[in-house]
């Protein structure tokens, strides 16, 4: 099996803490991680690229939300 290619990383810093979002080309489909800082927080794999793009567009749109912190009850 060949090594994972690198397609697309995107990155953003929200409060301090970088959050990334890497997509590598597998040999039967693709790979999506989510980090925060150095934990990964989500990883899945895809072999229909139509699902990629719509984790793409879901992270882009958390990139332009306001930030809210939680409320202590």
């Amino acid at each position: 099996m060949a090594p994972e290619a690198m397609m697309l990383t995107r990155e953003f810093v929200r409060d301090g803490r970088v959050e990334r979002f890497v997509i590598t080309r597998a040999s039967l489909g693709w790979n999506v991680r989510q980090e925060r800082g150095d934990t990964v927080v989500k990883q899945a794999h895809y072999s229909d690229w139509h699902q990629v793009e719509r984790v793409v567009r879901t992270f882009e749109r958390l990139q332009n939300e306001p930030h809210i912190e939680p409320r202590e009850s």
